[in-house]
């Protein structure tokens, strides 16, 4: 019998990952008996202060507004916003999230609120460049959520929520291009 000679071993060869640090904290599931994850929680709080924020100048618009189309999508608007709001807050109740009355972003609540002083033909200017920075930021946080939540049902609703809402998002910018107004795309894609 002969015996196949091994090579020495090499002690340096093969090392441990010693420089590996966990992340402290992680995006799993949640367990059975803990709560939803923060990241999903703070979704829903900003989901419904956008769509408050959103139906709040729709409401505005479809009294104010002068050019027929801007009606029209005003009045969409208040009617997929209120729906909206109540599904993020059946979700939340189901998901025992609790929906404090914070203030939205102070800009974003002084443009809403701006718009209950302006008249005339520069509302309809005015209205289209709140809703093109409100519906940017809210697709922006839709898609951040479907491509980032645990919860199968959080993302789910994300993603079927935000087809409409990009749909919206579209007729805004078409609106606004009429009267000069451009916003940039939404920098995050999709990645659900």
């Amino acid at each position: 019998m002969t015996q196949t000679k091994r090579p020495p071993a090499n002690p340096g060869r093969f090392r441990a990952q010693t420089g590996l640090i966990p992340k402290s904290n992680p995006r799993l599931p949640p367990q059975a008996g803990q709560g939803l994850p923060q990241a999903d929680q703070e979704f829903l709080k900003k989901a419904v202060r956008f769509n408050a924020l959103q139906l709040e100048a729709a409401t505005i618009a479809a009294e104010k507004a002068q050019s027929e189309q801007v009606k029209q999508l005003a009045a969409t608007l208040v009617n997929d916003h209120r729906s909206e709001l109540k599904r993020i807050r059946e979700l939340a109740e189901s998901r025992s999230v609790i929906l404090d009355n914070d203030e939205a972003d102070p800009l974003q609540r002084q443009s809403v609120e701006d718009l209950k002083g302006v008249g005339g033909g520069d509302f309809d200017r005015d209205y289209i460049a709140v809703e093109l920075d409100l519906h940017r930021r809210i697709v922006e946080l839709y898609q951040t959520q479907a491509s980032n939540s645990t919860d199968t049902g959080l993302a789910s609703f994300a993603i079927t929520s935000l087809v409409p809402i990009q749909k919206h998002f579209d007729h805004v910018q078409a609106l606004g291009a009429e009267r000069g107004l451009t916003i940039d795309r939404v920098k995050q894609p999709p990645q659900y």
